[in-house]
């Protein structure tokens, strides 16, 4: 784990090179995230909030975010459209972990919010690098502010360049340690100047590379990342993986598909041969008889639904009685399948599986068996 009151370089981008700060709210709302992480928390009193519920009026005190004030300082930072830089002292264990997981995950949300969209924002987690104080830490800060005064952001006001160079005061953001090195930063800094050496310096802390690996350092000056290039053949590899997982995939959903469609047709089988289902049809004219032929060969049953004069359809209901929610209606012509017959009430077949009960007032039925 890192040691207490180490420096880190820390970069994150958005996913596929995405735009993550549209407007001065965006860059103004990750800014204010930080510093309420980094100062002082309030006092419990001071937070408290007066509201109402029901006519009651209450005073409470609503959920704080996380602070790490005394366990993570800001150094340094900047933020360009499409990605940021972080410069930290770490003085608390994984405090640093934690502080970056709670503000990309809270930045997150907002611009989601904003902007009515879903997923991920950021290019997977944030890439670290731990820095030599006494060789790295000035330049690289020289190096991020550079990127922001080189920006299309004419005011800097995203970057604490102006509190190294004595235009603004921000108590979270920590520039002693830097300050005391150097008496003319802005001189230090130059104004849209390429530092070449800087590169030499900073070729193990500079993390906007395209893919990163952690390896275990053997030193301070082996550090804990290294750029990977995939081959030829690697990606030809990964496409070949890619295609035999997709057909797999394929063929085990259509298997499953088929085996359910089986087995449905084997139940519907097994119950046809237990019961026979007689159907009915329901007709408007009396005294017209349908002929239904059950499901069981060597039995014939014969159905006649007699409806009364000035009436076009009968009430199909939930229970067989005449209390019963009505479900759905019986109109002339329609077939339905008979399921059982109890005292007044015939039970039949509706679509869906469900079922309903008619009234014998309307139905009377004669079966003949041969």
């Amino acid at each position: 784990m890192p040691a207490k009151g180490s420096y880190y370089h820390i970069y994150n981008k958005g996913v596929e090179g995405r735009v993550i700060f549209n407007d001065q709210e965006d860059y103004l709302t990750f800014v204010g995230y930080l510093r309420e992480y980094l100062s002082p928390a309030p006092k419990k009193e001071d937070t408290k909030k007066v509201f109402t519920v029901n006519g009651r009026t209450y005073k409470g005190t609503p959920h704080q975010p996380k602070n790490y004030f005394g366990k993570v300082e800001l150094i340094a930072y900047s933020l360009v459209s499409d990605h940021f830089h972080l410069i930290l002292n770490q003085m608390a264990k994984d405090s640093q972990s934690n502080l970056l997981r709670s503000l990309c995950t809270r930045y997150s949300m907002y611009f989601n919010k904003k902007y009515k969209r879903t997923g991920s924002l950021f290019d997977g987690p944030y890439k670290s690098a731990e820095v030599d104080e006494s060789t790295e830490l000035l330049p690289l800060s020289r190096h991020i502010h550079d990127q922001n005064l080189q920006s299309k952001i004419s005011t800097h006001e995203f970057s604490s360049y102006p509190e190294y160079v004595g235009k603004r005061k921000s108590s979270w953001v920590k520039t002693q340690f830097i300050l005391s090195k150097i008496s003319d930063y802005e001189g230090y800094i130059g104004k849209h100047v390429a530092h070449q050496g800087d590169t030499e310096t900073l070729k193990h802390v500079i993390l906007e590379q395209p893919a990163l690996e952690r390896i275990t350092p053997s030193s301070h000056k082996e550090k804990s990342f290294k750029a990977v290039t995939p081959t030829p053949l690697t990606q030809t590899r990964n496409r070949t993986l890619e295609f035999l997982f997709a057909t797999t995939s394929i063929f085990i959903l259509l298997f499953a598909v088929g085996m359910k469609n089986v087995l449905a047709a084997k139940a519907s089988l097994s119950l046809a041969e237990e019961k026979p289902r007689a159907s009915i049809v329901i007709n408007s004219t009396p005294s017209i008889d349908t002929t239904i032929t059950p499901s069981v060969a060597g039995s014939t049953s014969t159905m006649t639904v007699k409806i009364k004069e000035g009436y076009r359809n009968i009430n199909v209901r939930q229970e067989p009685s005449t209390d019963s929610q009505v479900i759905d209606k019986a109109n002339e012509g329609n077939t339905f399948d008979l399921v059982s017959e109890k005292s007044g009430w015939l039970e039949i077949q509706l679509t869906g599986g469900t079922t309903g009960y008619i009234s014998t007032q309307f139905a009377d039925i004669e079966e003949t068996k041969r």
